[in-house]
């Protein structure tokens, strides 16, 4: 098995008036050679957002968008036609395929911490899609939607754990590569011990992963095709 540590230390940063981002992947201003992404997730933000502001309109093409809110309430608004809020503990999921324009916007006074993924599609210039869900289950998002998930054009499968005992991790696909990022706690992975918004990325396995817990853990994991 092969890995490689992204320490919550060389993340990148960025802070106006209204946003305080950290990028695990170079992006915007941020760029470093060795963060082009992880296989086909190519970014991953970690956003704190003001209130009554946001991202105005913009648009997005040949990505699959995902964002999940662990604090506040975001209002998403798209050339779809949809308008809704993806509040506290949900998850959405916005295929930008052929193209899309969205904005997101915190409309209330509590400031909203959100994480936003961007992964390459298996299928470019596809019709959009959207999608939306309560994080009341580990798998949220996943090719074909099993399990009431949401799907997503890619095999890509994403899962948001709570743990508070050791655990093994087995790929949905076998044939992916697997990132792990822990949200909140600790937790030793392949003899390395993560610490909150630290992450690990493995590949060249076929076995399980394990992971070992000292304290309740949460976890956000992503599993993609190398390429």
């Amino acid at each position: 098995m092969d890995s490689k540590l992204f320490p919550s230390s060389q993340r990148g940063s960025m802070e106006l008036d209204w946003l305080k981002a950290n990028f695990s992947f170079s992006f915007a201003e941020f760029y470093n050679p060795n963060l082009m992404g992880f296989g086909t997730l190519r970014v991953l933000n970690d956003d704190i957002i003001a209130g009554i502001s946001g991202f105005p309109p913009h648009p997005h093409k040949n990505y699959e968008i995902i964002t999940i809110v662990m604090r506040g309430t975001l209002t998403h608004e798209d050339s779809m036609g949809n308008k809704t809020h993806i509040p506290h503990h949900q998850i959405q999921h916005m295929s930008a395929g052929s193209g899309i324009v969205h904005s997101e916007i915190n409309e209330f006074e509590e400031e909203v911490n959100s994480f936003q993924i961007w992964i390459k599609p298996q299928e470019i210039e596809s019709p959009p899609f959207y999608g939306q869900k309560q994080i009341n289950q580990e798998l949220l998002i996943s090719p074909t939607g099993k399990n009431d998930s949401l799907p997503i054009n890619q095999q890509a499968y994403i899962s948001w754990m709570n743990r508070d005992e050791s655990f093994e991790y087995n790929n949905y696909d076998q044939k992916n590569i697997v990132y792990i990022m822990i949200v909140d706690g600790s937790a030793t992975i392949e003899n390395n011990e993560l610490f909150k918004r630290d992450a690990i990325g493995l590949y060249n396995y076929d076995e399980k992963v394990l992971i070992e817990l000292k304290e309740k853990t949460t976890f956000l994991i992503i599993e993609i095709p190398q390429k």
